[in-house]
């Protein structure tokens, strides 16, 4: 398991309205490759989607053809 130092101060930019610093999405990216290593270990599957498709979801709502052009699966 990884161990992630992240300080009061920095935790506190998580909330509404402020910017992440780098600690943060360090910490984020890092968790989510601990994750994908674990599905990928069960013979899970990991999909990644874009921000604009996340914004075309909210505009438009769900389609299977612009989810399928806007994901990003991990296979290693």
């Amino acid at each position: 398991a990884n161990k992630l130092d992240l300080s009061f101060e920095q935790l506190h930019r998580l909330r509404n309205g402020t910017w992440y610093s780098d600690e943060i999405i360090n910490a984020w990216t890092a968790l989510l490759r601990q994750v994908v290593a674990n599905e990928m270990e069960t013979g899970g599957k990991v999909v990644f989607f874009t921000s604009y498709f996340m914004l075309k979801l909210a505009r438009d709502g769900y389609s299977q053809q612009i989810a399928r052009y806007h994901q990003t699966e991990v296979n290693h």
